[in-house]
Formats: structure tokens, sequence, C-alpha cells
């Protein structure tokens, strides 16, 4: 049969889909074997408890549970990602669209002294020391061009309205 050969990986982990990031649980498969040598040297590091095992059997072998939950989920994230784009284009600011994901980018660029790497730290000092806001510096993420900010919409209404 077909393979995906050995640049293809895929790696998925419950904790966004099922909001479990306490658990640690993901999955990683991939046919390069010097990738499969090196994760399974952290096997034994890495294992979930036979606790956590038992629960997710549980709960994910409940289809109808499961998609409910995800359909669910996946509308309050959409209503939540409308109403923060709502938020901050009510303050001048354009956030690109999201398909998916807890994440979007806000052009925050005209926010800023200057376009550069300097000026985007200080902006995201001042939001975070002075308004309180806590969003992710585009340097750190790697984008082309600073003034860029992912912000996690992910949050119940009574964080984010403060």
């Amino acid at each position: 049969g077909k393979t995906l050969g050995d640049k293809t990986h895929i790696i998925y982990a419950l904790s966004k889909d099922f909001c479990s990031s306490g658990l640690r649980c993901g999955v990683l498969y991939t046919e390069n074997e010097e990738i499969l040598r090196s994760v399974n040297k952290l096997n034994d590091l890495c294992q979930m408890s036979s606790h956590t095992q038992y629960a997710l059997t549980k709960v994910l072998g409940d289809k109808d549970w499961v998609n409910s939950f995800l359909t669910e989920s996946n509308s309050r994230l959409h209503s939540r990602f409308l109403e923060t784009k709502e938020a901050f284009e009510a303050q001048g600011l354009s956030v690109l669209p999201a398909e998916a994901g807890l994440f979007c980018w806000i052009d925050m660029r005209k926010w800023m002294r200057n376009d550069s790497w300097d000026a985007e730290m200080e902006l995201y000092t001042e939001l975070q020391n002075e308004a309180k806001v806590l969003v992710t510096p585009g340097f750190s993420m790697r984008t082309e061009t600073p003034g860029f900010f992912r912000c996690c919409f992910a949050t119940h209404r009574d964080a984010f309205d403060e």
C-alpha cells in the first residue's frame, strides 16, 4: 500500500480538542526509523499512567459523547473567536481570520512607535504590565513582520471581559 515516507510525520495531542492539557496524551505516527528509535528511548520516561489510559479509553470509546462534545466545543470556540475579533476591531485593530484552533493573530502595528522587533517588545511589555493583557509577541512565534500578536481566545467570558 501507500506509505508516508521518511519526511512526513503526524503528531496529535488530546489537550486542545478535549480540554485535557494536564493529561499530556498524544500520538506520533512516523515511518522514519531514526525518529522511531529516538522516541522509543524516551518511551519509558514519558508513559501515561494506567489510570489516564483507563479514563481515556472510557471517554473516547463513547462515540456519541465525543461527537456531542466536539460539536459543542467547536460552536463555543467559534463564538469566542467572533467576540474576540469584534472587541479588537472596536479598538481599530484587524484580526486575521481563524479557521480552527484556539488562537488568532492580531495586527497591532498601528500601536507601535516604529516597525521593529524592539518596538514590538515594548508594546508587549506595556500590554502585559499596564493593560494586564497577555498575548504572545510575533517574534516568539517567528513571524516575518513585527507587530502581529497571537491571542488565545479560548477562555471563560469573565476572564475575557476583564
